[in-house]
């Protein structure tokens, strides 16, 4: 009995999405962000709506944004840093979107140049160009931005 209510418990943590920006997918995609994040003591904060969700293809975003938060975790990690990584989602005419996490200016290098610090390079550092690529098929535009030991990804769609 104990054993399942272990389960049903775990069942309720993953089921139930802890943060909602008004698109089931992506409300799924920054749940397990967040919960990857709280695993390794890292604070996530996401802020915004998506009103107009019928507007932007679902997958396309959560491509952008589970590799972006995936990035800036791996970054807390390699720093030793408990974040804050922020994620802002604002729509008006355009959505603006911005995803900001502690980093080093040879991380914000590597960004730039697409390049992937871990050993297995043939199998990692795709990230970057998953977003570039994501955004790119949403019309839209990113730049990144790096200052005072902070990174920030700005995106316009």
């Amino acid at each position: 009995k104990a054993h399942l209510e272990s389960i049903n418990a775990e069942f309720e943590e993953v089921s139930f999405h802890k943060i909602h920006v008004g698109d089931e997918l992506l409300d799924a995609v920054f749940s397990m962000m967040n919960q990857k994040a709280e695993e390794k003591h890292i604070q996530l904060e996401v802020k915004g709506r998506i009103e107009n969700r019928k507007q932007y293809n679902s997958y396309e975003l959560c491509t952008i944004f589970s590799n972006a938060i995936r990035n800036a975790i791996e970054a807390c990690e390699k720093l030793g840093s408990s974040g804050p990584i922020c994620v802002s989602i604002m729509e008006e005419k355009t959505l603006y979107c911005t995803v900001e996490n502690p980093a080093t200016e040879e991380m914000y290098r590597q960004i730039q140049l697409e390049e992937t610090s871990k050993a297995d390079k043939e199998n990692h550092g795709y990230g970057v160009g998953n977003i570039r690529r994501a955004v790119k098929r949403l019309n839209g535009e990113l730049e990144y931005h790096y200052k005072d030991g902070i990174i920030k990804l700005e995106i316009y769609i």
